[in-house]
């Protein structure tokens, strides 16, 4: 399990730059329509880039996880590929994906699906919105601890989530 605060600086065993960078770059022209990026980058192309990979990321979010020591700034605010990288798992392990995204949706819940798939057509009132209009934050962390059913678990931290207003 990583920590919160956990700065992703470490090389992961068996991470090789290259075929990361070339993942990256296919996936960015394939999707973008657009030229290679040339690393490294500004802030609005990392934000360019992650929305394009259907991750759900704005300069408020980018700042948040930078001054929550999610992963380190980057040096003179040029992204370097590990610092994209690092981002990229910081993204990741909060689940910040897009809602109905074919990138992300294999890593999804049923029920968080469910919940995109409501949320899309209108629908305000899925188990999801029940749990946050009925518990408090704290409620809600109480109920977190002493469950032990990981399928409740899962749901109880989506309404967590969503009461927070992250990773909507």
């Amino acid at each position: 399990m990583i920590n919160a605060k956990q700065t992703l600086q470490a090389e992961p065993e068996g991470w090789n730059p290259n075929l990361y960078e070339a993942a990256t770059q296919e996936l960015w022209q394939r999707l973008s329509g657009k030229p290679p990026l040339r690393f490294p980058l500004d802030d609005s192309q990392v934000i360019e880039l992650f929305d394009t990979l259907d991750y759900t990321l704005d300069r408020k979010t980018l700042r948040r996880f930078i001054a929550s020591k999610y992963l380190p700034r980057p040096s003179g605010n040029r992204w370097t590929l590990k610092d994209v990288r690092n981002l990229q798992l910081a993204l990741e392990v909060r689940r910040y994906w897009k809602p109905l995204s074919e990138l992300h949706d294999a890593k999804k819940s049923k029920v968080q699906q469910g919940q995109e798939i409501a949320k899309a057509i209108g629908d305000k009132d899925t188990d999801i919105d029940r749990l946050v209009s009925l518990y408090s934050l704290e409620d809600l962390i109480l109920l977190l601890e002493a469950c032990d059913n990981p399928w409740v678990r899962h749901n109880l931290a989506i309404a967590a989530r969503t009461k927070m207003g992250l990773g909507e």
